[in-house]
């Protein structure tokens, strides 16, 4: 596997690791399942993200969550408890068979 593509600085390919190659689009704006790329082509999210629910983009309940989140906490390394992550953790256990 490549480690950096040799791309101009303005390409996110030239700082990331090159896991698979890109489509040659570049998505700018979501809402629910509808994307918009760069030239105003319109395309339907069918991709669940990894290691991700599908959640749509720019649902309201999430952008709402979101906001209230980040009044209190956004993120915090795993070397200091959080009730958030606690939770959310034992609720996957629950959750799974």
């Amino acid at each position: 596997m490549k480690t950096f593509q040799s791309e101009s600085l303005d390409s996110s390919q030239s700082c990331e690791v090159a896991a698979y190659q890109r489509l040659p689009v570049e998505i700018v704006q979501g809402k629910g399942a509808r994307l918009t790329d760069n030239n105003g082509n319109h395309w339907t999210d069918f991709h669940g993200g990894h290691a991700a629910a599908l959640l749509g983009q720019a649902h309201p309940a999430l952008i709402d969550e979101l906001a209230r989140q980040g009044q209190e906490l956004f993120f915090q390394t795993n070397l200091v408890e959080i009730s958030q992550r606690t939770k959310a953790c034992r609720m996957l256990v629950d959750f799974a068979p």
